[in-house]
């Protein structure tokens, strides 16, 4: 079964990882972030930001949020030469999938017999940047 967390930055402290809590304060709606980390206390978090887990790891065991971006090496592609493509994590349908940078190539279920590794190079909400053309 896959672990269900989220993750969403503060403005006091950076990214917060744990479980995620709506609270209705004075009229207004606030999310926030239980994280282990910090004793289990609610940190509110910007609403823009939150994303869950997907229950997946990259190359180096980290674990892969809605909004991180990728980078996906395909030691051969179709000519026989090692290629790279930054790719996205969204949630659409569902489901968690991988596009490119603009939402257009979806690629929710790999059929290739070529090997890929994904590696996390950045998110889009610290780097957007990374996401323009």
């Amino acid at each position: 079964m896959r672990e269900i967390k989220f993750r969403g930055k503060s403005n006091k402290y950076g990214w917060m990882y744990g479980n995620l809590s709506y609270r209705e304060e004075d009229g207004n709606s606030a999310v926030f972030i239980e994280d282990q980390g910090f004793c289990g206390d609610l940190t509110p978090v910007e609403r823009d930001t939150v994303g869950q887990y997907t229950g997946l790891k990259d190359a180096n065991g980290e674990d892969i949020y809605e909004g991180d971006i990728l980078d996906l090496y395909i030691p051969k592609n179709n000519v026989g030469k090692p290629e790279h493509r930054k790719r996205k994590v969204i949630w659409k349908d569902s489901g968690f999938q991988i596009t490119n940078m603009h939402g257009d190539s979806i690629m929710d279920r790999v059929t290739s017999t070529i090997k890929l590794i994904y590696t996390i190079i950045g998110n889009i909400h610290d780097n957007p940047e990374m996401t323009e053309k």
